[in-house]
C-alpha cells in the first residue's frame, strides 16, 4: 500500500509559493539513486504527485523562481519565500526522528519564528517535513536581475540566516541558498525508503 498524497494540502503549498510559468522539481528515490531534476507547469506536477510517491520519489520545489535550465543560485531569477530548515537531532540518521525529538524541533523552530515576526514585524508559518520543520516567510516576489546581483543577494541571505539564528540561538540547517527547495507539503519524505513520512 503506497501513502496517499494529500492533493489539497500540494495545492495549498502551490498557492504559498504563487504562480509561475514553471516549477523547477527536483525528487530522489532514495533506494535506487534515481533522480528527477526539470521544469513542470503546476497542472502537470498534480497530475504526477502520487505517481512520483508511488516510485518511491521524495519531492521538493524550489520556493523560489530558477530559470528554466539553470539549476543554480545564479538562476534563480526570482527571490519570492525567506525559508529555515530546523532539523531534529537524531543521533541516528537512518531512523526516523522521535516524537520528542520532533517537538524538541517544533519548539526551536517556533522560537527563530517569533523573534523574526517580533524583530521584523514579518508574518510566518511552520510546515512539518518529516524529520523537523521548515519555516516559512512568504514574500511578494521580486527580480534578481543579473547572476552577480544574484550572487550578492545569496551571500546576504546567508548572513542574515546566520544572524538570526544565532540571536534568537536556534540552530539550523546549515544550507540557506536562494536555490534551495522544500519537500512539497502533502507529500512524503521517503528518505528511508522503509518509512515514510508524511509532510502537513
Amino acid at each position: 500500500m503506497h501513502p496517499q498524497v494529500d492533493l489539497n494540502a500540494v495545492r495549498v503549498h502551490f498557492e504559498i509559493i504563487g504562480d509561475r510559468p514553471k516549477y523547477h522539481v527536483t525528487a530522489k528515490d532514495h533506494k535506487t539513486g534515481k533522480v528527477i531534476n526539470a521544469w513542470f507547469m503546476k497542472d502537470e506536477i498534480l497530475s504526477k504527485v502520487q505517481e512520483w510517491t508511488d516510485q518511491g520519489f521524495t519531492i521538493w520545489v524550489s520556493f523560489n523562481e530558477i530559470e528554466e535550465g539553470h539549476d543554480s543560485i545564479e538562476g534563480v531569477s526570482k527571490f519570492c519565500d525567506l525559508w529555515f530548515d530546523v532539523d531534529a537531532r537524531r543521533a541516528d540518521k537512518s531512523k526516523p526522528a522521535t516524537e520528542e525529538e520532533k517537538e524538541e524541533a517544533y519548539k526551536r523552530a517556533e522560537r527563530l519564528k517569533d523573534y523574526i515576526e517580533k524583530e521584523y514585524k514579518a508574518l510566518g508559518f511552520l510546515a512539518l517535513s518529516g524529520n523537523g520543520i521548515h519555516l516559512h516567510f512568504p514574500l511578494q516576489c521580486f527580480p534578481l536581475p543579473g547572476e552577480q546581483f544574484r550572487k550578492e543577494v545569496n551571500e546576504k541571505l546567508r548572513k542574515f540566516a546566520k544572524r538570526v539564528s544565532a540571536s534568537a540561538n536556534v540552530e539550523i540547517d546549515n544550507t540557506y541558498d536562494l536555490r534551495r527547495v522544500s519537500t512539497i507539503i502533502g507529500t512524503y519524505n521517503q528518505k528511508i525508503p522503509d518509512n515514510p513520512l508524511s509532510t502537513t
